[in-house]
């Protein structure tokens, strides 16, 4: 009984956080993109929000 509990908590978790980890890696992508283009206020701005 204990796995069908900690499995039905665990896909509840992962549909809550899913939101979180997408925002984040496409902040991340959005800062490195920043960086390489060369433009430092954008870079700075974008590494500061991811």
């Amino acid at each position: 009984m204990p796995a069908k509990k900690a499995g039905r908590q665990q896909v509840k978790r992962a549909i809550r956080t899913r939101g979180d980890r997408t925002e984040t890696r496409s902040a991340m992508a959005k800062a490195l993109r920043s960086v390489e283009s060369g433009d430092v206020v954008e870079a700075e701005n974008a590494v500061k929000e991811a």
